[in-house]
């Protein structure tokens, strides 16, 4: 009804228009929403399977890291670069990557310092796997 007491008359494209409206209003609102939900939805999955692939990585890794960043920070101390501000917080970050970034050159074939004796040593490991693998075959 209209405001006067009269019956108003809504036109079928009138009718179309306002259901629209009715439905679309809602969407632009939520929006947003719906948009940052589903983007945290998506960097939570990613940093999840990150953890869980990293998890292993740097549990195997910590008996390594751990005494090579305390190293490196005394080296750091004892010559004089006295670890202060911004790299006290950045040597957790700064071992570990510079750590990651040895083994990247020597898996490329750089031959880093220190290589000659992670040779010696896997060379070592394998001939001890490989005698008692030996003993082990001969022995059953």
């Amino acid at each position: 009804m209209a405001n006067n007491g009269s019956v108003q008359h809504i036109s079928p494209d009138q009718q179309l228009y306002e259901n629209l409206v009715k439905i679309i209003e809602p969407l632009i609102y939520s929006g947003p929403f719906i948009v940052i939900s589903i983007v945290g939805l998506v960097l939570f999955l990613i940093l999840t399977l990150v953890f869980i692939i990293l998890s292993p990585m740097l549990i195997i890794l910590s008996p390594v890291l751990v005494p090579f960043s305390f190293i490196l920070w005394m080296c750091l101390y004892i010559t004089g670069e006295h670890p202060v501000g911004v790299f006290v917080i950045l040597s957790p970050v700064l071992a570990p990557a510079s750590f990651i970034f040895w083994v990247c050159l020597y898996v490329t074939g750089e031959h880093p310092i220190g290589a000659d004796w992670v040779d010696e040593t896997l060379k070592k490991i394998v001939e001890v796997t490989e005698d008692i693998y030996v003993k082990n075959k001969v022995e059953s």
